[in-house]
């Protein structure tokens, strides 16, 4: 047994958990930590040398500087797999959790779960929600994971084709708080439009329009102009969307990895996007040798549909509210509305 000097103690509940977890945690490279005490901090730090991160789960910043105020983090902080988070409430939680995720390559491996008492004891429900949310995230990366193995050849191929237009045009940063206050509507192209685009165009003034350019012929044909378009398809089969119709003043968001023989044929006002997946990370690398500067804030988690490209702009530009139509998520018959 070890003494009670909490140092001691620190080292022997850290090679108990270990020698009793030690599959697992010689798996993993990515951790969080549910953890009060600092020594048990300490020594996890200098335990698990070869974690790329450990996230150290603190149930909110005051708690924190008080064991900043209390305790020497010095050797924690010069370790780059210390990465302390703290919060204030879910949704907090839930960003926090999400963002710091997506900057890395968790998915191969997984993460590793070290949980100390008294932590489930005082904060059960931070130590759920951290499960949900990384469930939630894996998810997203599998389905993008797939995705890059499916169209991953034409990911790249639009991605250095599109190259010398991202030069040209502005990204997605322009869009930045250009609508706080003022509610944007993203129109998709599911068949419940069909109920909802008369409506639409009795408030077309009153509101910003983002559509997927699936749906740009219906809303046309009913009189109905969007402000902006937003398209991702990688496949060539995405220029029919755009056939007869003019959107050189329209304003067109592209994902970077979209088809490139759309900006070849079609003049309009575009603005970049560039996703997060896989395929973009080699192009994120790329550019800033082109004297090309993308704020990491404005590269997107990204998107698995076109709809949610247009939430995400929305979100960017401080919609008051975001009204969504057409978004079915369809798994019937008719799939998609009439004429799209």
């Amino acid at each position: 047994m070890p003494s009670h000097h909490p140092i001691d103690q620190a080292k022997y509940i850290i090679e108990q958990q270990y020698e009793h977890n030690k599959e697992s945690i010689e798996y993993h490279i990515f951790g969080f930590v549910f953890c009060l005490d600092y020594f048990l901090m300490r020594e996890l730090i200098q335990k698990y040398t070869w974690y790329t991160k450990l996230f150290f789960m603190f149930p909110s910043a005051d708690f924190f500087y008080t064991l900043l105020h209390r305790y020497d983090f010095t050797d924690l902080i010069k370790a780059d797999r210390f990465l302390p988070l703290a919060f204030n409430d879910s949704k907090h939680l839930e960003n926090t959790i999400k963002h710091n995720l997506s900057l890395f390559d968790f998915f191969t491996n997984g993460v590793q779960f070290f949980e100390y008492q008294p932590y489930r004891i005082l904060f059960p429900e931070t130590i759920n929600l951290t499960s949900r949310y990384i469930k939630e995230i894996t998810f997203m990366s599998a389905a993008n994971a797939n995705t890059g193995m499916m169209w991953g050849n034409d990911m790249m191929t639009n991605n250095f084709q599109n190259l010398s237009s991202f030069i040209k045009y502005p990204d997605i940063s322009v869009l930045d708080k250009i609508w706080v206050g003022k509610p944007v509507v993203c129109v998709a192209a599911g068949p419940s439009l069909s109920k909802n685009i008369e409506f639409l165009k009795t408030i077309q003034k009153d509101v910003f329009i983002i559509a997927v350019s699936a749906v740009l012929k219906p809303l046309l044909d009913k009189g109905i102009k969007p402000d902006m378009i937003t398209m991702l398809d990688m496949g060539e089969e995405v220029m029919r969307y755009l056939e007869g119709i003019d959107i050189t003043d329209i304003f067109t968001v592209i994902e970077l990895s979209c088809y490139h023989g759309i900006i070849e044929k079609y003049p309009s006002k575009y603005i970049f996007s560039m996703s997060a997946m896989r395929a973009s990370k080699l192009m994120q690398d790329m550019i800033p040798m082109l004297g090309i500067d993308v704020d990491q804030k404005f590269v997107l988690p990204g998107a698995m549909t076109v709809a949610t490209l247009s939430i995400l702009i929305a979100n960017i530009m401080g919609a008051s509210k975001i009204i969504l139509l057409g978004q079915d998520l369809a798994y019937s018959d008719k799939t998609h509305v009439e004429g799209s």
